[in-house]
């Protein structure tokens, strides 16, 4: 059954304003190149800085979601994807949080902060296992902040066994892929697969970064929260 909704996250219309004081600082959303332009004060001689930030919003992708219920047994949970090839980037992860559970990955009865280390790592490694990964991709399951799981899957471009390395290049755009999925006893609900076109990772800024209680700092944060693409998806709940 495909789920194929068209929406991104609102936030980044909503940026796309200037925010500015008397200091001149502004979150600017620049059309042509997709990406923003941080403009705040200072850097360590005291003069504004411009820095840019490149959202992971540069794809347009799509999800059909399908199931396959055994009797007596779990369902099956299938998903394909694929990006238009007017995306600007490759796609680099698919997430989906929350998931109620993975078959195999135990009881998820409380939050991810309430659970010891080792528990989170043995939820991890099981539930992990339990997922259907097509060949470059690479598998990571965590346990969501609220409760359930955060699953998904991220691309690799080269496979390493040994000293063997299996190149697998990138997703580039007009590229498809079927063959992610997993099982779970619980029933189907509608949630939401956050698609990604490039990893997330420490903040790099050319001055100090804007001041924690600046309008641009908070705009920043918005778009760090809301760094993805999101599209419908079947899954358990």
């Amino acid at each position: 059954m495909p789920l194929r909704p068209n929406f991104v996250s609102a936030v980044l219309l909503a940026a796309s304003v200037t925010y500015a004081d008397a200091a001149q600082e502004s979150v600017v959303f620049d059309p042509a190149s997709g990406n923003y332009f941080l403009t705040y004060c200072c850097d360590e001689s005291g003069q504004i800085v411009v820095d840019v930030f490149e959202p992971a919003t540069k794809v347009v992708p799509w999800i059909d979601s399908s199931l396959k219920h055994a009797v007596d047994g779990p369902i099956e949970y299938r998903f394909g994807i694929s990006i238009a090839k007017e995306s600007q980037r490759p796609l680099e992860m698919v997430i989906m949080d929350p998931v109620s559970s993975v078959s195999g990955s135990g009881s998820l009865g409380k939050r991810s902060l309430d659970m010891a280390v080792g528990e989170r790592s043995t939820l991890r490694k099981s539930a992990r296992e339990g997922l259907s990964t097509p060949t470059g991709w690479t598998a990571f399951v965590n346990p969501s902040d609220d409760s359930g799981l955060r699953l998904g899957w991220s691309r690799h471009r080269v496979a390493r066994v040994g000293a063997l390395e299996t190149p697998h290049g990138e997703f580039t755009p007009g590229s498809a892929q079927k063959g992610f999925g997993f099982r779970s006893a619980d029933l189907p609900g509608v949630g939401v697969a956050q698609f990604r076109s490039k990893l997330t990772g420490p903040r790099a800024f050319s001055g100090t970064g804007p001041a924690p209680d600046s309008e641009v700092e908070d705009a920043l944060r918005q778009l760090e929260d809301n760094d993805f693409v999101a599209r419908f998806a079947a899954v358990p709940t």
